[in-house]
């Protein structure tokens, strides 16, 4: 699929791991942690590194929620 770009792949890996991130919080804390400053740029500079085929190895092995599934990678 054409929609399935890198940035594209970079971008729902990233969110994903925010989401876990911020799910650790909840189950650590008791509350929702906002993420770091600059961590979506941190972990851009770092995943930007993989290959897209790399990405979607990632993106199927990560725990996700609803709003991934749709994704034809899945």
């Amino acid at each position: 699929m054409e929609y399935l770009t890198k940035d594209f792949l970079l971008s729902k890996l990233i969110y994903l791991d925010i989401a876990n991130y911020r799910r650790m919080g909840k189950l650590t804390h008791g509350k929702y942690l906002h993420e770091p400053t600059g961590y979506y740029n941190y972990l851009l500079e770092i995943y930007s590194e993989l290959s897209k085929e790399n990405i979607i190895k990632l993106l199927k092995l990560k725990p996700k929620g609803d709003d991934f599934i749709h994704l034809d990678i899945f």
